[in-house]
């Protein structure tokens, strides 16, 4: 063989590993199936990429619950431009129960579709007035080796016409649990959250800083951005710690009660 093929094939086979590898990086966190567009309600569902592994022996456990949480609680809103925002200034029709976004953030938008593929038992998650604001489910068992689909259905957002922002990108705490340990440990647990919190210290768990996250694009033929716009930019809204250890946990099951 020559020395340009030897090279070649060098090449090809560096190129293909590492894209193996960027792919495995993408599709192995729990992310969200599809991204949306505003002033529409839409089906989607959260996609679990893997179990839990310890790193002590390397060993994979299956998930056998899930916890769900939309921001609700004094949600922290940021624009990718670092301009100073509000989930109201952004955003209409963020909620049919309150005027205050800081109290009540995405309460009532999201609502869990029933499908037992994985979790036996399923239930949604309440705030005081009765909205919708995450879900659950529990006696489960994801396959180490197989991806998991978790549907669930979100109320259209509608984007204000007079704004910049071209996408609206919700933040979603998840904990994947492979075993009722509380607080979780590596191994025990994936926690798909923004950051570490008073309740989730353990910063060497999977997933702390990666949450999943659910694009709703501008519909830019119904609601062209002004030239003034320039390209746009992005409002994020993202749990606060505070949502994360008051929501995150499973009433009676994860810490599981003594």
């Amino acid at each position: 063989m020559s020395h340009l093929k030897i090279v070649k094939i060098t090449v090809t086979c560096a190129l293909a590993t590492a894209l193996y590898g960027a792919g495995q990086d993408l599709f192995a966190h729990t992310t969200i199936k599809d991204q949306a567009i505003e002033g529409k309600n839409a089906y989607n569902a959260l996609q679990i990429g893997h179990g839990c592994e310890n790193p002590g022996n390397g060993k994979t456990y299956p998930v056998i619950a899930e916890s769900v949480v939309f921001p609700t609680i004094n949600p922290i809103v940021t624009r990718s431009d670092g301009t100073p925002t509000t989930l109201e200034a952004e955003i209409t029709d963020f909620s049919a129960h309150s005027h205050d976004p800081f109290i009540i953030g995405l309460a009532g938008k999201a609502a869990l579709v029933q499908d037992r593929s994985i979790f036996a038992a399923q239930n949604e998650t309440y705030d005081a007035n009765g909205n919708v604001i995450g879900f659950n489910g529990i006696k489960g068992n994801l396959q180490t080796n197989l991806n998991g689909l978790v549907p669930f259905r979100f109320k259209a957002l509608t984007i204000l016409p007079t704004s910049c922002a071209k996408r609206i990108l919700v933040q979603i705490a998840i904990a994947d649990i492979c075993k009722l340990n509380f607080p979780p440990k590596p191994g025990t647990a994936n926690l798909w959250i923004p950051a570490n919190t008073a309740q989730f210290t353990d910063t060497t768990i999977d997933g702390i800083g990666a949450p999943a996250t659910l694009t709703i694009n501008r519909d830019l033929a119904a609601h062209p951005l002004d030239p003034s716009c320039g390209e746009g930019y992005d409002v994020t809204i993202t749990p606060s710690n505070e949502d994360v250890d008051a929501n995150l946990p499973i009433p009676k099951y994860w810490p599981k009660r003594r």
